[in-house]
């Protein structure tokens, strides 16, 4: 056979190929075509004429929940389960969730609660915590809820949020921290206390200019606007050769009660001329009792705090 014969045919051959893909995929896309439906969207359709109208289609559509609904009206689609645009065969089953309607909850009254109780209640009941806002109060406790919006006894539709306004407390009083220096620290604490302020931490040096427990330096300085949450640091001052400041030991003894049967956080620091200093600082449950012996030099107070609060302040005078 001639050379060009042999390439002729090749190159038939090769275009008979060509066209059977064409063909075979024209054909495929043809018959599947035929067989294939885009899924339509039944969202917000009455479900009896969602079934209608996908018999007609050949689509199978079957209820498979009811559930309430604040968006659609008893009886319609919610949500199926093929997303609408999606290729289907004819015949193919889809499952529909169809409304039950709008469930209608009575607002209960959560004025008085504390704030966790009163949302956990609000949850429990289909309801949802709206706006939370508050303010100082001396009548309510902090975190009590003093009014609530929808009002106690509205019916309102499940999921709606019910905004409430609660305590702060008491504001804190500001004053004006005083200067201090060259006072007797134990006497500057006292005063301090008076007007519910806590020195937060002690630091000695040797002085030999001053009496034993002169404040050096304080934290903040004089004139500065303090509440009880702001930390006082006070320098005091110690006399080389003064006897009365031996080291010493002290026993603290304390039982954790509480009506309230969850752990606390507790906290005791001592203050002396040794400096200050947390002794116990832990979780603890309550009728746990503690017992500790720090080391301390001259007078010494002790502070009991529980979950940050003082609760308890024991003096310790040198022998």
């Amino acid at each position: 056979m001639k050379k060009g014969n042999l390439s002729y045919i090749l190159k038939l051959v090769f275009i008979g190929f060509v066209m059977f893909g064409i063909t075979t995929a024209v054909v495929m896309k043809l018959v599947f075509s035929i067989g294939s439906i885009s899924m339509p969207d039944y969202t917000g359709m009455a479900f009896e004429k969602a079934v209608k109208s996908a018999g007609r289609m050949g689509i199978d559509l079957k209820l498979e929940d009811e559930v309430y609904s604040n968006l659609y009206e008893k009886g319609f689609v919610v949500s199926q389960n093929v997303k609408p645009k999606v290729k289907i065969k004819k015949g193919r089953a889809v499952y529909a969730v169809v409304s039950r309607g709008s469930k209608m909850i009575r607002v209960p009254d959560v004025t008085g609660m504390i704030k966790a109780k009163a949302v956990l209640n609000l949850i429990n009941l289909d309801l949802g915590p709206g706006y939370d806002d508050a303010i100082s109060s001396s009548i309510h406790k902090k975190d009590t809820i003093i009014a609530q919006f929808p009002s106690a006894g509205a019916d309102v539709p499940f999921n709606e949020n019910v905004s409430t306004l609660r305590s702060e407390g008491l504001k804190d009083e500001v004053f004006m921290m005083p200067d201090v220096k060259g006072k007797n620290i134990f006497d500057v604490y006292k005063a301090l206390r008076r007007h519910d302020l806590t020195v937060e931490k002690i630091n000695v040096e040797i002085n030999n200019e001053l009496p034993s427990g002169s404040i050096l330096s304080q934290s903040p300085e004089a004139g500065y606007a303090v509440n009880k949450k702001t930390p006082i640091i006070l320098n005091a001052g110690n006399k080389e050769d003064d006897l009365s400041l031996k080291k010493r030991l002290i026993k603290v003894n304390f039982t954790l009660e509480s009506a309230d049967p969850l752990p606390k956080h507790v906290k005791i620091s001592v203050l002396s001329l040794a400096g200050s200093e947390a002794i116990y600082n832990k979780i603890t449950l309550v009728k746990e009792k503690i017992e500790v012996q720090p080391v301390v030099r001259g007078d010494a107070l002790v502070q009991i705090f529980v979950n940050n609060e003082l609760v308890k302040e024991h003096e310790f005078k040198a022998q």
